[in-house]
């Protein structure tokens, strides 16, 4: 086990570190920096993701309606998922505030790390927020 700062923990990290070395990285991950979480709103983390089926739920009951899996183009690329929202499922939602900032009716879009990059942080922060909660 290595035990390291938020600096070195992340989806890539957490996954590559036991699959190429046998290490499996302990420390907290990287803190959400979007506007929602930020701020108390709706935030990815409140969306249920069914990966096999490709499709998320919203904290108000409303399915997305697309699901792409691409690879960004940046310095380190990385495998995301693009998952977009309906127009009219998103436009009237009594959520709306505090889930999307476009002022002309825009729905809302998620951008994820592929499944086993997420889920690896995902448990990273389960394991951390238990902690916090022990002490």
């Amino acid at each position: 086990m290595g035990i390291v700062d938020a600096g070195y923990v992340d989806g890539d990290l957490l996954v590559q570190s036991v699959d190429k070395y046998s290490i499996e990285l302990f420390g907290p991950t990287r803190v959400n920096s979007s506007w929602q979480s930020r701020t108390g709103g709706i935030d990815a983390t409140q969306f249920e993701i069914d990966w096999e089926n490709r499709k998320v739920l919203c904290p108000a009951g409303k399915q997305s309606a697309e699901w792409y899996e691409c690879q960004l183009k940046e310095r380190n690329p990385r495998r995301v998922v693009k998952i977009k929202f309906r127009g009219k499922d998103c436009l009237n939602c009594e959520n709306r505030f505090r889930c999307v900032q476009s002022q002309i009716g825009a729905p809302r879009k998620l951008l994820l790390q592929a499944r086993e990059f997420h889920e690896a942080i995902k448990k990273t922060r389960a394991m951390f927020s238990s902690d916090v909660r022990m002490a």
